[in-house]
């Protein structure tokens, strides 16, 4: 697909004991990618929501879940593996207005060349929502001096009864890590590859498609 405009909203009501899971793997372009996911989720509900980004783009995702019943269940997830000048950037918010409720956002990004990411997540907790487990990480490896990746995560708690977290991390390639791969004989582009797969490989596995996570392997590997 050559240069585009992609913009898709889904808006998804869980009753209760229901369970909705998406995968969202945008077609290969040049151009803009827009996507917007909005959850409710009552009494039992189970969401489970990831986003792959790869490729020349720029990509944004808008996600929303708001809880609504207690025993219910969000899990966020996404991975971008970015090259040349492609961008992507991920806005999500959770917010618990019922009690025994978990959430957990999970997003890991590669960026080569000069690409950009921005994360900014927000953990929003009612004061009615006591017994709430809420956790958000993102995780980025910057594989030049051009790429750049924005990290801004939010918790904004009025419950007393809370086990939240949330953090940022960004790093480059270990070079003791490299180092002990290539004492074992390894050149370096490969080590340098098996780490880069062993940071991406986490996520590629909470694909839960096969034949998703064998073209991942592919294009990125």
């Amino acid at each position: 697909m050559g240069d585009c405009f992609h913009n898709t909203f889904l808006d998804v009501a869980l009753e209760d004991g229901a369970s909705f899971q998406q995968t969202e793997v945008p077609a290969n372009g040049n151009g803009w990618h827009l996507n917007h996911f909005r959850a409710t989720l009552k009494r039992d509900s189970r969401l489970k929501y990831f986003a792959l980004t790869s490729g020349p783009r720029i990509t944004r995702h808008s996600l929303r879940a708001q809880i609504q019943g207690e025993n219910a269940d969000v899990l966020l997830q996404g991975l971008w593996d970015l090259q040349q000048n492609s961008q992507a950037h991920t806005h999500v918010f959770v917010e618990h207005a019922a009690p025994h409720a978990r959430s957990l956002q999970k997003f890991k990004g590669v960026l080569k060349d000069t690409a950009q990411s921005s994360f900014e997540g927000k953990i929003f907790v009612r004061p009615e929502a006591q017994k709430t487990e809420a956790y958000q990480l993102n995780h980025n490896l910057l594989l030049s001096e051009g790429a750049i990746a924005h990290a801004k995560p939010n918790l904004e708690i009025f419950a007393d009864d809370v086990k939240a977290s949330h953090g940022a991390t960004f790093a480059q390639v270990d070079d003791e890590q490299l180092f002990y791969l290539k004492s074992r004989g390894i050149s370096t582009e490969v080590a340098s590859q098996l780490l880069i797969r062993g940071f991406m490989q986490e996520m590629i596995d909470q694909i839960p498609h096969d034949f998703v996570r064998k073209e991942v392997v592919k294009n990125v590997f």
